[in-house]
């Protein structure tokens, strides 16, 4: 570095520092590097970061040959780094190498099995069983120690071909001691690091193209490469249950508190019972059950679904999307029983609730500063979008929607809105000025 770190009336040091700090860095030198004086050299790791095992120490001479003589006017930094490769534990299915045919074949044998005269419990029950035990016979669940290692996948073939060459002229060179050899060394280690940087560009640049206007996926590209981690924040606690009892008690007490508060607002200004009663009345046709739906309206939403899946899944989305034929009439089965008997199955209802600080800075201990995100299995998002289209269908055809909604409605996005709003205003300023024209 140019400038000297510890001078904290130095602007470049300042803004260092601060960078350093808004990324979550730390700088370990604090003695001079220099021989004037000063400290121009720095080690720098994640706030996070385990592998330093102690402050870095500075070396009182300055950096020399192997003969003691000196080349460079800094001085050398000593320092030691725990290097202990991190391995972790985790199981797999090898779902790449299922015969697509063979398993098609044994989940249509299976899932015959389930009746459409049983209750639903029992449908969805068994659904999941059979898919489990087909599942574990074409792809069996595997146990697998590994190292941790950084995703590179930038790194090609003719990266390692160099790299390899490069650490061949090192061995040459530190064998021979020739200075051919180190010239050759040198072009080798030159050539690897200039095509290093290249490919990291193009596959990154790459990258950030694909991402097009996807701010979501560019975001996320963006929080890679400076190497933010997305880690769950939680508030302080004994045990995880006590941490799960604590939230699980704030959120339901969160809705009991809105239940009261519309019964309230509904009876100060409405004398009804019902406290979802509507604000005007409705002499149309009443909503009063669901129709069943085809195998085709199953596809349809299957198919347009996000390839998301749930712990609670008891196969990927993408092998069933792969598979569709042999689920569908099973699927359709089990939402159209649920529609008739209305009965949303309780297995349904269960979902893995993770909670998320709304805001970066916000106390953890708080948990009023948390928003729940709660991931549901696939059928159960399926059912909820069988039953969102035919509300909406009614909504639509008896003209129940608000005219100016803004959110959560086809063609009613908050751009629409603000284009809306635009469009009153200047309509509203054009007129204005027509008629002070007109007088």
């Amino acid at each position: 570095m140019n400038f000297h770190h510890d001078k904290t009336t130095d602007l470049n040091s300042r803004m260092f520092m601060n960078s350093l700090r808004e990324y979550g860095l730390t700088q370990h030198v604090m003695d001079p590097t220099h021989m004037r004086g000063h400290v121009l050299d720095v080690f720098i790791t994640r706030d996070e970061s385990t592998i330093l095992d102690s402050t870095p120490i500075v070396d009182n001479q300055l950096i020399c040959y192997s003969k003691g003589i000196t080349f460079c006017d800094h001085k050398g930094i000593h320092a030691t780094l725990l290097a202990q490769k991190q391995q972790q534990s985790f199981s797999f299915r090898k779902i790449r190498e299922i015969d697509h045919d063979k398993f098609c074949l044994d989940i249509e044998s299976r899932l015959s099995e389930i009746r459409s005269d049983v209750p639903i419990e029992n449908m969805v029950n068994l659904y999941n069983e059979r898919i489990r035990e087909v599942l574990d016979d074409h792809a069996p669940l595997h146990e697998k120690t590994a190292i941790i290692r950084q995703n590179a996948h930038w790194f090609s073939a003719d990266l390692h071909t160099l790299k390899r060459n490069k650490r061949k002229a090192e061995r040459t060179w530190r064998r021979t001691k020739l200075t051919v050899h180190h010239l050759i060394y040198q072009e080798s280690s030159r050539s690897y690091s200039n095509s290093l940087t290249q490919c990291k560009k193009e596959f990154y640049s790459n990258k950030i193209t694909e991402c097009c206007r996807d701010s979501k996926k560019l975001y996320c590209l963006t929080n890679q490469l400076m190497g933010i981690k997305s880690d769950p924040v939680l508030p302080s606690s004994a045990s995880r249950k006590d941490l799960s009892e604590n939230f699980a008690e704030y959120f339901q007490g969160k809705i009991r508190n809105i239940r009261v508060s519309l019964c309230k607002s509904n009876a100060s200004n409405i004398d009804v019972t019902d406290p979802f009663h509507a604000d005007t009345s409705f002499d149309g046709q009443q909503f009063s059950n669901f129709t069943t739906a085809t195998a085709e309206e199953i596809q349809k939403l299957l198919m347009k679904a996000s390839v998301k899946s749930c712990e609670l899944d008891p196969l990927t989305t993408h092998l069933l999307k792969q598979c569709i034929g042999s689920f569908l009439l099973t699927i359709t089965s089990i939402i159209n029983k649920s529609l008739t008997d209305s009965n949303v199955p309780a297995v349904f209802k269960q979902a893995i609730v993770r909670p998320l600080l709304k805001k970066p800075g916000l106390d953890k201990d708080n948990l009023k500063n948390y928003r729940t995100v709660s991931n549901l299995s696939f059928i159960s998002k399926i059912l909820e979008k069988v039953v969102a289209k035919q509300i909406d269908a009614h909504l639509e055809i008896h003209q129940l929607h608000d005219d100016f909604q803004s959110a959560y409605r086809t063609g009613h996005s908050t751009e629409t809105y603000a284009h809306l709003t635009i469009f009153v205003v200047l309509f509203l300023l054009c007129s204005t000025y027509l008629r002070l024209s007109t007088l």
